[in-house]
């Protein structure tokens, strides 16, 4: 017989309470919410819900088997993700008015000594990956100066970094973080909200756990044992799911123990397309074992059917694209990308070892073992507690653990252009040809991210939902990158991103006989004319005779000056602001203001462990 701890699935509040709690939070700091639904899955029947803020598009995304516990996943997620202000805050420019802070309300202000003095665990970390861990301090300094560059894009100021205070578990102080150098290696991963501290505390790990599995199956291409079905008896609504999936004709699935012989409560559904080499695997973590593998139902139906994640990776035998950064990076935010053939694999690399019991266990006893353990392995565990709407949130780093991206230079100098180029596209009458080759640099490094290959996150002044020229065609930084190489008039690398902007929009599906294709592909061959030809009337001469009128008309003048071309493409974005940005302005404003009515005492972090 089920506990109640079990039925409320380790919650400490039922969902609808959950919910009513999180709704009053929000509408007292001037937020209103709505929902919108899918259908629940035609084969499981979990549920799925995104829950924005009213008049926008900022939310979050609710899963679960039913649609109550759905909803409060929803609303969790979004005052976990609004409390880490990681919806609203784009973290680099510059303060609201009234506010006297940067990022954070408990910020402090140190310079590039004062870090590498401090050496906590982050620091040790950069330093190990940048190979400087045994450079004498003043080259740590100087290196860290050259690196870091947000800071000064932010402030103006020369050698004045933004930190954030952590609690370290492992030396039981205050640690300050380089606040723009940990949010680029861990971004969300690590941040939870739950009813209770212990709840939310157990949720952030269990999430940072899963994607250091991810992690391990791409380093050691781990191959995982079969759940046995017997095994399933003890969760018969797992089995229940699990068997429903037999009906699902041209598809195969399996449940698989990614423990690593018992040692971390991980599972993963992995769905298979018949025939066709595809496939889709799903990863769900929680001491109890049971809710580890409801998590890879409920994280396999979000927002689409459950055969459907079977399009998110091909088989590989050469893994070409496994072990790269955009790949891990793509695996671990969306389940999207390649994994290691040896997956698969016939021969297990360990047995199905079950995962010790909890169900008799409260939170605060789940909570205070899963610690024991990590910091039994060496790691130090370092919390933000970021509850300051009055929901226990919090955001959970463990250095050489839990990072996304590895803390390496280059990844704080492609951010560092990522930045300079949002604050320049703000003004595209400012954009010169030095600026056409950061822009076109960066697209070429984020063309393979699902999450970062995102027009809208370099047009930060657009209006969330403005339809970029190509975006239509899943291929509206493609067609940056090809414009911004017409305005240098380097016309070789143009028509190489015209032409992987129609490889793409056909890979995707697109009508490649729509208006706006033809258009694109008349642009290709405008390009390769002047590649061969060089003078911009001629080629137009030429394609007369192929392309409509209007086509032709659009291109002669669009080319004409290509000095002008960012302008004539992109100089409509910012020309009318429209409900929505004004209201996610006053809710950055509301974000604000409650970080600053209620700063957090991280020190009585010190009582988790």
């Amino acid at each position: 017989m089920k506990t109640v701890e079990e039925r409320l699935h380790y919650k400490d509040k039922s969902p609808i309470e959950t919910v009513n709690e999180i709704r009053s939070i929000l509408s007292k700091n001037g937020f209103e919410v709505c929902e919108e639904w899918r259908e629940p899955d035609e084969y499981i029947g979990t549920y799925t819900v995104r829950v924005t803020l009213k008049g926008t598009t900022v939310g979050s995304n609710g899963k679960g088997v039913n649609k109550e516990y759905a909803r409060a996943s929803g609303y969790a997620e979004l005052i976990e993700r609004l409390q880490n202000d990681i919806l609203l805050n784009d973290c680099t420019f510059g303060r609201e008015d009234g506010i006297d802070f940067n990022v954070e309300p408990d910020e402090k202000i140190m310079s590039a000594k004062e870090i590498i003095k401090e050496n906590n665990s982050f620091v040790k970390l950069y330093l190990k990956e940048n190979k400087m861990e045994k450079m004498p301090n003043a080259i740590k300094i100087r290196h860290f100066k050259n690196v870091h560059r947000i800071d000064y894009m932010r402030t103006g100021k020369e050698d004045q970094y933004l930190t954030t205070p952590f609690y370290s578990l492992k030396e039981k102080r205050i640690v300050n973080l380089p606040t723009f150098a940990y949010k680029c290696c861990y971004g969300s991963n690590g941040m939870s909200a739950g009813n209770t501290k212990e709840e939310a505390l157990t949720q952030g790990l269990s999430e940072i756990i899963e994607r250091y599995v991810l992690f391990l199956t791409f380093k050691d291409n781990i191959s995982f044992p079969d759940i046995p079905l017997s095994y399933l008896d003890r969760y018969p609504y797992i089995k229940d799911m699990y068997m429903q999936l037999s009906n699902v004709k041209g598809y195969r699935f399996a449940l698989k123990d990614c423990s690593l012989g018992g040692k971390y409560p991980v599972a993963a559904l992995l769905c298979i397309e018949n025939d066709t080499g595809k496939f889709g695997i799903k990863f769900g973590c929680h001491p109890d074992f049971g809710i580890a593998m409801e998590r890879t139902f409920t994280e396999a139906t979000q927002g689409r059917k459950i055969f459907e994640y079977a399009d998110c990776s091909i088989l590989d035998f050469f893994n070409e694209e496994v072990y790269t950064t955009e790949n891990l990076a793509n695996t671990c935010k969306v389940g999207n990308g390649f994994y290691p053939y040896q997956m698969f694999e016939k021969n297990s690399t360990y047995e199905f070892t079950p995962m010790i019991d909890v169900s008799e266990k409260s939170n605060k006893e789940i909570l205070h073992e899963m610690l024991e353990s990590i910091c039994k392995d060496g790691y130090d565990v370092l919390v933000r507690d970021v509850s300051f709407m009055g929901f226990p949130s919090y955001h959970i780093i463990i250095p050489g653990m839990s990072e996304i991206k590895k803390c390496k230079d280059e990844l704080f100098r492609i951010h560092n252009t990522q930045c300079y180029i949002m604050r320049k596209l703000t003004d595209i009458n400012s954009i010169d040809e030095e600026d056409c080759s950061y822009i076109t640099s960066l697209i070429r490094h984020y063309v393979n991210s699902f999450l970062e290959n995102d027009i809208h996150k370099l047009f930060i002044n657009a209006e969330s939902d403005f339809v970029f020229p190509g975006e239509n065609v899943y291929s509206s930084t493609l067609l940056l990158a090809a414009m911004c190489n017409v305005f240098s008039k380097e016309y070789d690398k143009a028509s190489y991103f015209m032409k992987c902007l129609l490889k793409t929009a056909q890979v995707n599906g697109v009508d490649m006989k729509n208006d706006e294709v033809k258009k694109y592909i008349a642009m290709r061959y405008y390009l390769d004319g002047m590649i061969n030809i060089g003078d911009h009337k001629e080629v137009i001469d030429y394609l007369k005779q192929f392309f409509d009128k209007s086509i032709v008309s659009y291109l002669e003048d669009l080319f004409s000056e290509p000095r002008l071309i960012l302008r004539k493409m992109y100089g409509n974005i910012n020309k009318n602001k429209s409900n929505i940005s004004v209201l996610k302005h006053v809710a950055k404003v509301n974000i604000e203001k409650a970080k600053m009515n209620n700063i957090i005492d991280q020190t009585k972090l010190a009582a988790i462990h």
